[in-house]
């Protein structure tokens, strides 16, 4: 038995025995927390080194954990152009949670708009509410103006999709719709017709400004 006594000023509190057993299973729970797991210190090994072969391979094997993992981590690895291709052949996993991931991760690859069409075939039809609210989350970050008039149908959906699609509405077009999270479907379907009416008008000269900004060669360092 180990005794330990604690005291301020001089003044001892009362004793207090802890068992070397206890303080042992104290340090083993410390360690495991700590220490990195394996599956995940595999997946993040794997992304540190820019393996997105590997990645791709898990995201496609049969550990769901770990297919989810990688799945997200090729998001980090997104810039490399190898990765849209494994992630577009990935959103025909049979996974939901998986299939989640990886519309999340297309959002981050250097050219996400190009890939806007396939992502919102996925809110349109994709089985899952959770992929389909990924979706419309992805297409909010791409800033995709083309999906206002698909976002505008999700708002009818059920509400982890309305209440993801609102948001990428609001960022794709810049405007504070009053949104709600417990809006009455009436309420959603006229929204949604604001906003197809919003997307009608100035849709096409948002795209021309997206397009001009995107075409603009970065500005130059002026030297001494």
């Amino acid at each position: 038995m180990l005794e330990v006594r604690w005291g301020t000023s001089g003044l001892l509190t009362p004793r207090r025995s802890i068992t070397a057993g206890a303080v042992a299973l104290a340090l083993t729970g410390l360690w495991f927390y700590t220490r990195p797991a394996g599956a995940d210190g595999a997946v993040a090994k794997l992304a540190a080194e820019g393996n997105v072969e590997a990645l791709g391979k898990i995201a496609r094997g049969s550990d769901d954990a770990r297919a989810m993992r990688a799945a997200s981590a090729l998001g980090t690895l997104a810039k490399d152009p190898r990765t849209g291709g494994i992630l577009l052949s990935l959103l025909k996993d049979s996974r939901p949670p998986v299939r989640e991931r990886v519309v999340l991760s297309i959002a981050k690859t250097p050219v996400p708009r190009q890939h806007a069409k396939i992502v919102m075939d996925v809110l349109r039809s994709d089985p899952s509410p959770a992929v389909r609210a990924a979706a419309a989350e992805a297409l909010g970050q791409m800033k995709a103006v083309e999906a206002v008039p698909v976002l505008a149908d999700a708002l009818s959906d059920q509400d982890i999709v309305y209440d993801r699609s609102r948001v990428a509405l609001k960022n794709i077009m810049g405007v504070i719709p009053g949104f709600s999270e417990r809006d009455s479907p009436a309420r959603r379907q006229k929204m949604a017709r604001y906003y197809r009416t919003f997307h009608f008008n100035y849709g096409r000269a948002i795209q021309d400004w997206q397009a001009l900004n995107e075409q603009q060669p970065p500005p130059q360092e002026h030297k001494p």
